[in-house]
């Protein structure tokens, strides 16, 4: 299954550089400096740290967690990714941008909550399928890696974001009540 999606995905001239634009955008350094925009955005926004830090958590609990995979599974690349230095699976770029993207998809509406949920989630969808998609037109993964990393992304940011509204929550409900003129 792999190599026949493989050699479907693979592209070459304008689909090419597209595929080598939309890349970085799950680049290490776009997803640093979204995450710390978006943190400090949320912080000005008033949310709690719990939720201004659930994108960046959700960042490096993947990172980690994808790190540890590659090592563990010892998957080669394709030809085409022979010469970069990590391992194939999972992907990092789609395991790492999704994490970003469901999570800032999961805490947008909560910043702001005139911003629907559904229309973040479709904008993360997007972003994640394109990153995923650039890896398989440039042969450097193969489907089932840009596949767990998309599975791996988005389970380590609903649990990070869940985990994040609870303890927002208990914190919220473990602070006494104000009196009228306090």
């Amino acid at each position: 299954m792999d190599s026949t999606l493989h050699d479907f995905f693979r592209t070459s001239g304008t689909l090419e550089d597209l595929a080598n634009g939309l890349t970085r955008l799950g680049g290490t350094e776009v997803l640093v400096a979204v995450t710390v925009a978006s943190g400090y955005l949320f912080r000005r926004a008033g949310l709690a740290w719990w939720g201004a830090g659930a994108p960046a958590a959700s960042l490096w609990l993947c990172a980690v967690l994808t790190s540890a995979l590659k090592d563990i599974v010892g998957r080669a690349r394709p030809e085409a990714g022979a010469g970069l230095s990590s391992m194939s699976f999972p992907s990092g770029h789609a395991s790492n941008t999704t994490a970003l993207a469901v999570a800032l998809a999961l805490v947008v509406p909560w910043a702001v909550p005139s911003i629907r949920r559904r229309v973040c989630l479709a904008v993360a969808s997007v972003v994640s399928l394109a990153v995923g998609w650039t890896r398989l037109a440039l042969g450097v993964h193969w489907a089932t890696d840009v596949i767990a990393g998309w599975a791996l992304g988005a389970i380590a940011a609903l649990g990070v974001v869940r985990f994040a509204r609870t303890r927002a929550a208990m914190s919220a409900a473990a602070r006494p009540a104000q009196m009228p003129g306090d």
